[in-house]
């Protein structure tokens, strides 16, 4: 005889739930420890899913349905949250009207405010409406489920709903998620058996036991299995020496970075800074622009960085670096994390009239900034940093009394002699093909794309002169550094001629058509002394290099400084340079120059990749397999309903039991409670269906023996009928469940 012992829900299952509950929400919530300044986000957090795990447990308490549990919490959030979440420098702010709109706006922009942010993020503001509408919504939900209803693993849904977006809300660095994944499923394993045990009750000696046991054990583990693969990383495709494994995150695919379009663009106005005749304009070549504190002399101060060419000029934009998802204008918190290893520094920059610009002078990694003045112009909120090229737009300008102080880390950026070109696919920056046929010989010759671009540096520095146009001889020199200007008038002049502007431009174009990333810089040599004044403005090219940094490429192997020649001379052929340096192009099948260009970029920028013997690169592969787990729910139901309509398979009558069976299940597993102690045409009348099909069953199954009137497959056929009616009667989220639902594989209950 079966004994059968029921678990009731006590006020001690209650706390430990609640407890739990708690935990949990602590556990997911810190998935976002890398994305704020400090752990007062948890606070917030914790207090939300305080708050929400009290109301529910008052309103369950008090006997109350959900329907009021919906009306409380959400005055319960408002008032909850105008004091926490918007209370701003003091301990505990009052729900007053400001704080309530500022709320009720932050529950809709805090994520994009959030993501947009470079982190760490500084945590307060409206950004904080977000780890506590998360831990509200989501400990409230989980509470008031785990207090009402008896289902094992309903209750975590909203938890693991709040850990999965904060691993998206979280940074591309990993850190110790694994960790955190790890004791969630945890805690999440121990909670589902406990709370399994306790509603469906232990039944001694049946061997639906032991079916139960494995199947809660596959469920619970594919949670776990979930959980962990959650916490692993995927290989990014930056090839940087000093990164680690990243994972898919959402911050850099939410949101397009400021518009930097309308900004000054000093390359364009490079002339700006040379000496020049009144009738030509004003110019700042003796004035001093910036006075600079902390940096060594000979140290590189960027004012902006252009990576993008249209045709006519070099400007700065969002997405700008391919392969690169922090490559935007954000918002900027007090502290900001470098990307590389290099010499820290603390600058002071006082700025003068002269300067006047959107673009905020930095050197190096940024990690902090900080305006001297309150009531300058700029202040740190309308800064916007873009990681991908440590260039800083400031929305209103930069000028006299914007003095700012910021520390940061000035990496190693020396083009080593054997650098490799990061890998690419093929010719970069569409706009500059026209330089195509120049860099024919190139593309034909035997070199890697980085030997290329040192060759045609070479060119250029060889046969090159230099001139600002400002002589009454030289003003033919434009400015500009359009498709005519370095095309026709520059490369393929008759005399090379330009200043910073053409050689800068023109550089980084080319080495972009030979696959070598490359961008046009102008910032500032701080001299000796630390005044900047506009003579020792410059522009200079970057490449980028196997490891994914970039490198400057030294503006002396590119750039000549030798004055234009009195008359035109017919400078050297690109084939007759190649030649003098020992290379023989092949130029009899023009048509294969691109590709054969091609062909060597690749083989240049290889990395090898880091052997797969890691732990994390094994899981990251094979964890992923094991959600198929769930799967075999199904499968399972599946393969019992063959055995049951089979016949020939132990007595004669099997095919009307395990028919009705399978009515029995299809119910369970639609979450309707079926007794076992109920005759079948009782279980019919409580299923509102069967009637019929389960007195055919009940005259099949105490029959003496077979007779010609029972057909199993008709009685299967009205199995089905019914089997349909009852889904059809289910609501649709419980159709869905069904078959991923191990209650009918429990055993009888």
């Amino acid at each position: 005889m079966k004994t059968t012992v029921e678990t009731q829900a006590g006020p001690a299952s209650h706390v430990r739930d609640v407890v739990v509950v708690a935990i949990l929400l602590v556990l997911a919530l810190w998935g976002l420890d890398d994305s704020f300044a400090t752990r007062e986000y948890l606070v917030v957090g914790g207090v939300a899913g305080g708050s929400a795990l009290v109301t529910a447990a008052m309103v369950a308490g008090n006997g109350k349905g959900t329907e009021v549990f919906l009306l409380i919490a959400p005055v319960v959030y408002v008032l909850v949250g105008s004091m926490v979440a918007m209370r701003g420098d003091q301990p505990i702010g009052l729900p007053t009207p400001d704080a309530v709109a500022g709320l009720l706006a932050g529950t809709i922009t805090a994520p994009g405010d959030f993501l947009t942010t470079i982190p760490p993020v500084d945590a307060g503001g409206g950004v904080m409406v977000l780890p506590f509408a998360i831990g509200c919504v989501s400990a409230g939900a989980s509470g008031w489920m785990a207090l009402r209803t008896r289902r094992a693993v309903a209750p975590l849904t909203p938890m693991l709903g709040a850990l999965v977006l904060s691993i998206l809300l979280g940074t591309a660095d990993p850190g110790r998620l694994e960790l955190r994944s790890i004791a969630f499923a945890g805690v999440a394993l121990w909670w589902i058996s406990v709370r399994a045990t306790r509603s469906e009750g232990i039944e001694n000696g049946h061997r639906g036991q032991v079916v139960r046991a494995a199947v809660t054990s596959l469920l619970v583990g594919a949670i776990a299995v979930g959980l962990a693969a959650l916490g692993l990383t995927n290989q990014g495709t930056d090839r940087a020496a000093d990164t680690e494994p990243e994972r898919s995150v959402l911050r850099g695919h939410v949101g397009s970075g400021t518009d930097v379009s309308g900004a000054d663009n000093p390359l364009a106005d490079f002339r700006r800074y040379n000496p020049r005749p009144a009738v030509l304009g004003q110019d700042v070549f003796a004035e001093t622009l910036l006075r600079v504190k902390g940096l060594p002399a000979g140290t590189r101060l960027r004012f902006v960085t252009l990576d993008e060419y249209d045709g006519s000029t070099w400007s700065a934009g969002n997405r700008t670096v391919p392969g690169a998802d922090d490559a935007l204008f954000q918002r900027i918190g007090s502290e900001i994390d470098p990307q590389r290893r290099g010499k820290e520094v603390t600058v002071n920059v006082e700025v003068t009239k002269a300067y006047g610009s959107n673009w905020l002078p930095l050197a190096g990694e940024l990690t902090s900034l900080s305006f001297d003045y309150s009531d300058g112009q700029a202040q740190r909120e309308d800064v916007r940093y873009n990681l991908a090229t440590d260039a800083a737009y400031v929305s209103g300008g930069v000028g006299a009394r914007d003095d700012y102080t910021f520390t940061a880390v000035l990496p190693r950026d020396t083009l080593r002699p054997n650098a490799r070109a990061f890998e690419v696919d093929g010719p970069l920056q569409p706009r500059g093909e026209f330089l195509d046929l120049f860099l024919f010989a190139w593309f034909k010759s035997d070199m890697s794309p980085m030997e290329r671009v040192r060759s045609v540096a070479r060119y250029l520095h060889k046969n090159g002169r230099y001139s600002d146009g400002v002589l009454p001889s030289e003003r033919r020199y434009a400015a500009g550094h359009d498709q005519q200007r370095l095309g026709f008038d520059f490369v393929a002049a008759d005399q090379i001629v330009g200043n910073d502007e053409q050689y800068a431009a023109a550089m980084a174009l080319l080495a972009n058509r030979l696959m070598v990333p490359a961008r046009v810089v102008v910032g500032a040599v701080v001299p000796k002394g630390g005044r900047v004044e506009g003579k020792d403005v410059r522009a200079w090219v970057e490449v980028r290099v196997a490891d994914g940094s970039w490198r400057t490429l030294d503006t002396s192997t590119f750039m000549s400084r030798k004055p234009p020649k009195r008359t035109d001379e017919e400078v050297e052929r690109p084939t007759e340079h190649l030649i003098e340096e020992g290379e023989n192009p092949d130029l009899e099948e023009p048509g294969e120059g691109t590709t054969t260009g091609q062909g060597r970029g690749k083989s240049d920028g290889a990395t090898t990749e880091p052997p797969d013997g890691d732990l994390r690169s094994t899981l990251s592969f094979f964890l992923p397999l094991l959600g198929l787990v769930p799967w075999t729910i199904p499968l399972a139901k599946w393969v019992r309903r063959r055995r049951r309509r089979a016949t020939g398979r132990g007595a004669w009558s099997s095919p009307w039991v395990g028919g009705w069976r399978e009515v029995v299940d299809t119910a369970r597993d639609l979450g309707t409670t079926v007794p076992a102690t109920m005759t079948r045409v009782m279980q019919a009348e409580h299923l509102g269906e069967g009637q019929s099909l389960a007195r055919d069953a009940d005259s099949a199954i105490y029959a003496r023996a077979p007779h010609p009137e029972l057909d199993p497959d008709r009685f299967w056929e009205g199995v089905d009928d019914v089997r349909s009616a009852l889904r059809h009667a289910a609501p649709r989220l419980r159709r869905l469940f069904a078959p991923f639902n191990p209650a009918s594989l429990r055993g009888r209950r």
